[in-house]
């Protein structure tokens, strides 16, 4: 079954930067296309223990992942961890978000 992506009712409930794409998950036309993309990967999770967004950027995938994982991890080179973790926290979403690089990850391997 086709997975829904979960999101806020609006883009500004999420913490962003000015280069975030996030408010185009709500724009009409186009917001269906960046939500399908998302809802497409969101179909290939099996879901359970822990999962690791790498370039989390303003989380909008958290609150689907919250639903699949019992523990949502991210890594972004940019975001404002403390600020993203606060904002979902607020919502009852736990998350552990690092700023690192993909190359560098601070988690052991598997």
């Amino acid at each position: 079954m086709a997975r829904r992506l979960l999101m806020f009712d609006s883009a500004s409930e999420y913490i962003l930067r000015h280069d975030d794409p996030c408010r185009f998950y709500y724009w009409p036309i186009i917001g269906r296309l960046y939500r399908r993309r998302l809802e497409i990967c969101l179909d290939f999770l099996p879901g359970g223990g822990k999962v690791l967004e790498i370039g989390f950027g303003s989380g909008i995938s958290f609150p689907s992942l919250g639903q699949l994982y019992s523990e949502i991890h991210g890594a972004d080179l940019h975001s404002d961890c403390p600020s993203v973790t606060s904002c979902f926290t607020q919502r009852g979403i736990q998350v552990n978000l690092v700023n690192a690089s993909v190359m560098d990850l601070p988690y052991a391997d598997d």
